[in-house]
């Protein structure tokens, strides 16, 4: 930072970009965001042997050398890397200390560690620093001191790793008696166990619960026997719970086999007996294996006979049948929940699901009347309106005009909010199609531009211009133009602060460090503690959450500018919002995904888009379904386009974090899509998300359908939602970052031409 008083009010200036510039920089940062850690340690030696001792970087380019070589396992070399810059008097001093002090108690030296420890030190290092004292007092073999700083700091509750270690230390001080324990030293004992057989039930899978065990089995016989086995084994409710938090964490397989040994043990009649099936069935289900997950809730449902959860297992049990394409056994448990509920948002739900079902086969007539039903049991209520809405789709598909503009007319003038922000406009749009179909052209025109001019960042936005467009290109372009008031700004270079002590701090350079070096979980420890310390200037927020958009730190940026993801909603999109526009829509990885999209032939728009509603631009995102990295990969997707994308080598869930992989990789994907349904882009999310081979089949089922009404009569939910998200955001990445003067601020697309290519 510099002092720049350019306007006589005094202010900082912080520049905004990475810390160290250049390719090997940009490899080392990303093979360290990666996990790649000793091929990032590499990149940082080099960076710091070839800038001078006192050159700006080299204490930089040193302490991400000493960091990487620490993570990767070889705590001599990253001691020897950080020992002379701990020395140094720099606003990371703290940090490198404590990673000083880390290095030297990995590689045995106590000693050293305690005398590095042996310090003042300043949020948020100090829960740190006294964990690390207490692990290596252990290490020194002394549990009573361990135990005491630990109760002296008040981390005795804190977080799983200073449980562990307060819990251990305080079993070894008891074992290094040399006697059985008193009374006292027995309750203590017990004290400890139970907290450690609680870390065991709370995180099964994890190195933490792993080694709660380990530490239950060794310091165990600290018991008299009798109580030993009640303590070891684990009782039917701590395995129920088990397997809930192995599903929560994604760890199928585990919670699968536990499940299976669960439900054999639990008794018929035996209170713990529904619960064990409903979770056991959760982690099928979740799998996506429905035909083991059907079985399993069918058992449910006798098990759960009588109580208040037994309409909301029916109905899942039904969603499983229709996942296992049992629709009669789904129809019927359908009416079951009706009949148990009929009042209720679920009886809702299960009647929209009849009415779906009927559809599927063609049945009209149920169609119709499950429909009616619907607005005349539940009106108001986002079921009925889903019907209304199938109603009017479905009289339009018939050529009934005038029945099909009646039942968008009532919702539009419903009002009702949409579902998420990119589907805003959509009464509006299917109003004015069937007004079009009508011949009511003029009531249709300015119903689209109702929709330009309320929401034209939407799905139904970019549908709207496109059928605006139709009509008369330019006064498309005009409507367009007037509604985004669109007044690009250059991207600054630098931000400015004011010029008060928080912002002179140590703690408030750490967070510009940190942020600049990649460090974005330390940085947003910083930015806790000067929040928690004292009142942060907005100017000062601000130009952290743009720093930390710029360097890569999407979320952290997000949360500091009081922005999400989704939505933005109706905010104009000028001079006073693109800040937080760019915060909500960052172009992360710029140059990975502008040669990706280049080399596959497609918009980066589109790209961004992607990226944006698959991971948010978290490069080691990970999925329930196993999708890896920026762009969501599965292993098995990744291994087949990588040859289209020119990336050798094996594929793995590591390599995929990479972004310069991830994205080539994803793009190739893309291509090949683009290529399968030419000119259908709005078609790519929906293969994107569920696949050729089920896109293939809706198009052969109604691909005779105009493209507007085609994705409207996509079977999955979540594929819906999600080809109008993408296609939103799509939308919002042209007009946010289209350079001045371009003719088009939104894609073209053409609703009207039919969907199959």
């Amino acid at each position: 930072m510099e002092i720049e008083d350019a306007t006589h009010s005094p202010a900082l200036t912080i520049e905004l970009g990475t810390a160290l510039p250049g390719r090997v920089a940009e490899l080392a940062a990303e093979s360290f965001a990666a996990g790649e850690f000793e091929e990032a340690g590499e990149f940082y030696e080099r960076l710091a042997r070839d800038t001078e001792r006192d050159a700006p970087g080299w204490y930089d380019a040193s302490l991400m050398a000493g960091l990487a070589r620490l993570r990767s396992g070889q705590p001599e070399q990253a001691a020897d890397r950080l020992r002379p810059l701990s020395r140094d008097e720099h606003p990371l001093r703290p940090f490198t200390r404590l990673a000083l002090a880390q290095a030297e108690l990995a590689r045995g030296e106590t000693a050293r560690s305690l005398a590095v420890l042996d310090d003042a030190w300043p949020a948020p290092y100090d829960r740190q620093a006294v964990l690390l004292h207490a692990e290596a007092l252990a290490a020194e073999g002394k549990p009573g001191q361990a135990a005491k700083v630990l109760e002296d700091a008040r981390q005795t509750a804190g977080d799983a790793r200073a449980r562990l270690l307060y819990d251990r230390v305080r079993l070894e001080e008891l074992q290094d008696a040399g006697t059985a324990p008193d009374e006292a030293g027995l309750e203590r004992c017990r004290t400890a166990l139970a907290d450690l057989r609680a870390l065991r039930a709370e995180r099964p899978g994890t190195d933490e619960g792993e080694q709660a065990d380990r530490l239950l089995r060794e310091f165990a016989p600290l018991l008299p026997r009798r109580e030993r086995a009640r303590l070891l084994d684990l009782t039917l409710a701590d395995r129920l719970e088990r397997v809930r938090r192995l599903t929560a964490a994604y760890r199928y397989d585990s919670a699968q086999e536990e499940a299976e040994k669960l439900v054999a043990d639990v008794g018929r009649h035996d209170s713990l007996r529904c619960p064990a099936l409903q979770a056991a069935a959760d982690a099928w289900y979740r799998a996506r294996d429905y035909a083991r997950a059907a079985q399993l809730l069918d058992d449910a449902l006798e098990a759960c006979g009588g109580t208040d959860d037994w309409p909301a297992i029916a109905f899942r049990t039904a969603k499983a049948h229709l996942n296992i394409d049992d629709r009669d056994g789904a129809e019927e448990l359908f009416e079951s929940v009706e009949r148990a509920v009929p009042r209720e948002t679920l009886a809702a739900d299960a009647r929209l699901a009849r009415a779906e079902l009927a559809l599927d086969r063609d049945d009209v007539e149920s169609f119709t009347a499950l429909a009616r039903s619907l607005l005349d049991d539940f009106p108001g209520t986002p079921q009925a309106e889903e019907a209304a809405w199938t109603l009017g789709l479905r009289a339009l598909a018939e050529d009934r005009a005038d029945d099909a503009e009646r039942e968008f007319a009532a919702l539009v003038r419903a009002g009702s909010a949409p579902a998420e922000p990119a589907q805003g406009g959509r009464a509006r749009y299917w109003h004015g199609v069937a007004l079009a179909a009508a011949e009511h052209e003029d009531d249709a025109l300015a119903e689209w531009r109702e929709v330009v001019g309320h929401d034209p960042l939407t799905y139904y936005g970019l549908l709207a211009y496109g059928r605006l467009r139709l009509r008369d290109e330019a006064a498309a372009r005009t409507s367009l133009a007037e509604a985004l008031a669109r007044r690009p700004e250059p991207r600054p270079l630098r931000v400015e602060v004011p010029d008060v002590p928080l912002t002179r701090s140590d703690g408030f350079k750490r967070a510009i460090a940190f942020l600049r070096l990649g460090l974005f979980d330390e940085a947003e420890a910083e930015v806790a503690a000067l929040r928690a310390g004292a009142d942060v200037p907005l100017e000062a927020v601000g130009a952290l959450a743009t720093l930390a958009q710029r360097v890569g730190a999407y979320k952290l940026g997000r949360r500091l500018g009081g922005v999400s993801q989704w939505p933005l909603g109706r905010e104009a999109l000028d001079a006073d919002s693109l800040p937080r526009w760019a915060l909500a829509y960052p172009r992360g990885y710029e140059s990975t995904v502008a040669k990706a999209a280049e080399d596959q032939r497609l918009p980066a728009a589109f790209l961004f888009g992607v990226i944006h509603e698959e991971s948010g631009f978290e490069p080691r995102a990970y999925s329930s379904a196993h999708a890896v990295g920026l762009m969501q990969l599965l292993v098995g997707t990744a291994e087949r386009f990588a040859p289209l994308a020119g990336v050798e080598g094996a594929i793995s869930r590591r390599r995929l974090n990479r972004p310069s992989v991830n994205v080539a990789i994803g793009a190739a994907f893309l291509r090949f899509l683009a290529d399968r349904y030419p000119e259908r882009m709005v078609l790519l999310p929906a293969a994107y998300n569920a696949g050729e081979g089920r896109l293939d089949r809706w198009l052969a089922a109604h691909g005779d359908r105009p493209l507007d009404q085609f994705v409207e009569a996509i079977p999955y939910d979540s594929t819906r939602a999600y080809i109008m998200r993408v296609v939103s955001s799509w939308a919002v990445y042209e007009a946010l970052y289209a350079p001045p003067g371009a003719a088009d601020l939104l894609p073209a697309v053409d609703p009207t031409v039919t969907a199959r290519p």
